[in-house]
Order: structure tokens, then sequence, then C-alpha cells
């Protein structure tokens, strides 16, 4: 997927605007999603998880991720995602 994300992108004169952090990031969000409801259309799949239409969605789990390790469940950490513990434990 990366490469040819990365190749597409260069074949439109922006090789800057691929970028594997956000790749990661959908992917993992994709595979999250085919998880919970394998086997189900994608237009059942965007109707149930809108939210993978926003491309602003980034930004704000990207701010939950950054909260303390209390409040976020699952941060980020070196481009994977970890389960975050809450203080003490």
């Amino acid at each position: 997927m990366a490469a040819t994300l990365r190749a597409f992108a260069a074949s439109v004169g922006q090789p800057e605007k691929y970028s594997d952090a956000t790749t990661e990031f959908w992917m993992l969000q994709v595979a999250s999603v085919r998880a919970l409801m394998p086997g189900v259309e994608i237009d059942d799949v965007l109707r149930a998880f809108p939210h993978l239409l926003d491309k602003e969605f980034i930004a704000a789990a990207h701010a939950v991720a950054n909260l303390s390790p209390a409040a976020a469940p699952i941060r980020a950490t070196r481009g994977r995602r970890t389960p975050g513990r809450a203080r003490g434990r």
C-alpha cells in the first residue's frame, strides 16, 4: 500500500504529500474496522464509522493520544499503537 500511495503522489507531482505515519494510521483504522465488521461492504462500514471519511480525524486522534496515559487507552508510540496504562499500575 505504501509503495502504491508513494508512486501515486509522485505521479501527480506531489511526492511530499506522502507520509508513512499517515498511511500507517489509516491502515490501522481500516484494519480495526475490518476486525469489528468482517465481510461487511464499505458503504456499511462508512455508515457505521463516518469519521473514516473525515480528513481531520487523524488530528483529533493525535490530540487524544497525547493526553495523559490514564485518559487515553491507546496512544501512539514510535509509529505503533500500544495500550496505554493508568499511572500507578
